[in-house]
């Protein structure tokens, strides 16, 4: 008997080989080469990972769930189906595998280019989706934007150690809980900078300079208590996948482990150059579904623009006493009062646009205000820049490999991850 079973294992696993060659046969052509890779990818990650050191961990209680993709409607369905049944024969006599239970999980592919996609589909929406009530962790960021000196903003601590993140490379530690409780921590050489929130009373500390801001935090912004910076991958994840659009190629490119646990690899690839980005990849937590790392590559190629990557991290909500901060002593302490969004929105009539969007998606442009005329580092910078003009007027403009900036002569600011032509399409459209 055990040799019986033995030889019909392997003749349902025959018919599965045979069952995929058909349908790889009757897929192929010239569609094969473009999507070929992004279906073996698709089915890997719904499989649970590549083999090697891909290899996804099943916890107590859950099934072994193993992905096939086939052609399940359409005129190859017979095809698809043989593969499918052949699929589900061979685990039904398999049985369970040390305990855990084999479930076959299937997604139609259609036979066309679009049928690779339902997998990576299906994944984004977890990714976007996702909610955990707190984590902490390491996070490892490198940054290549190839951008200028930026000019000091004279606003103390808070801005200083958000815009330093902007280049080089960086370790930080975070920890968050709810919607209202933060803390990141900036470990540079020999020093810390601290930016942590309760969730009323927010502190900015820097240990090279003695000195800490305590500001208070208004009601409206207790639900989005992280800092303006993406310092963590789900944050910078978030900022690509609200640029997310019909015209996106959405991709399962792999699995990896990343800070000790199992991940999906999810790539977004715009279909447009009217952006700098060349792509965004993802690598998702198999459990949680939050991004452990992305990875920013430009339009123009070579290594990464922004890497943001748990080297360690654990979704237990951290205790409360994380989130409380005393200045050490000698510390010089500022306090500020803060000033509710809606009082900036009085303004005079006449007044000119602040905080707009000119487009949406991956070309989406900020307009916004600039009135830091006298700083010297930044007059220096725009002396060295391009004028560009146009019917909306003339001005600098800024490049880097990713950031376009065009400072215009009658004050407007606009910034984006596009190239200069759709900065001067954006400042036609804005309000002056």
């Amino acid at each position: 008997m055990p040799q019986l079973l033995l030889r019909n294992r392997w003749l349902v696993l025959g018919v599965l080989f045979a069952g995929l060659l058909l349908t790889l046969a009757a897929c192929g052509g010239d569609d094969e080469k473009d999507t070929g890779g992004e279906t073996t990818a698709a089915t890997t990650a719904a499989a649970g990972g590549g083999g090697g050191d891909n290899v996804v961990t099943i916890a107590a209680g859950d099934k072994i769930q193993v992905g096939v993709t086939a052609v399940l409607s359409g005129d190859l369905v017979a095809l698809g189906t043989t593969v499918l049944k052949a699929a589900e024969l061979a685990a039904q006599q398999q049985g369970d595998v040390e305990g855990f239970e084999v479930e076959i999980v299937s997604a139609d592919d259609t036979c066309d280019a679009s049928g690779a996609e339902p997998a990576a589909q299906q994944l984004l929406a977890n990714v976007q989706t996702a909610k955990v009530d707190g984590m902490s962790g390491t996070v490892r960021l490198t940054a290549d934007l190839g951008l200028p000196a930026l000019p000091d903003t004279g606003r103390g601590p808070r801005d200083s150690q958000l815009t330093d993140l902007l280049s080089g490379k960086h370790t930080i530690r975070v920890a968050y809980a709810g919607p209202d409780k933060a803390r990141v921590s900036v470990l540079d050489e020999m020093a810390e900078r601290v930016l942590v929130t309760d969730g009323t009373t927010g502190w900015a500390y820097d240990s090279s300079e003695h000195e800490a801001t305590k500001f208070a935090v208004p009601d409206h912004g207790r639900a989005a208590a992280r800092p303006p910076v993406a310092q963590d991958p789900q944050a910078l994840a978030k900022q690509f996948l609200d640029a997310v659009d019909p015209t996106t190629k959405v991709t399962v490119t792999g699995t990896r482990k990343v800070a000790g646990r199992d991940a999906y690899l999810l790539t977004l690839t715009p279909r447009t150059d009217r952006t700098t980005v060349g792509s965004v990849t993802l690598a998702v937590d198999s459990k949680t579904w939050v991004p452990l790392r992305t990875t920013v590559l430009p339009r123009g190629g070579g290594k990464p623009a922004v890497e943001v990557g748990f080297s360690e991290v654990s979704f237990a909500v951290p205790d409360a006493s994380t989130f409380a901060f005393t200045p050490p002593s000698g510390t010089k302490v500022t306090e500020e009062s803060a000033v509710p969004r809606r009082e900036h929105r009085h303004r005079p009539d006449n007044a000119r646009p602040y905080g707009t969007v000119v487009g949406k998606g991956w070309d989406a442009v900020a307009v916004t205000r600039w009135s830091d005329r006298d700083n010297p580092t930044l007059q220096q910078l725009l002396a060295k820049a391009p004028t560009v003009s146009g019917s909306w007027g003339s001005g600098k403009v800024l490049n880097s490999r990713m950031v376009s900036a065009l400072f215009t002569d009658d004050g407007r600011l606009l910034v984006g991850l596009v190239p200069t032509g759709v900065l001067e399409q954006a400042a036609a459209q804005a309000p002056r």
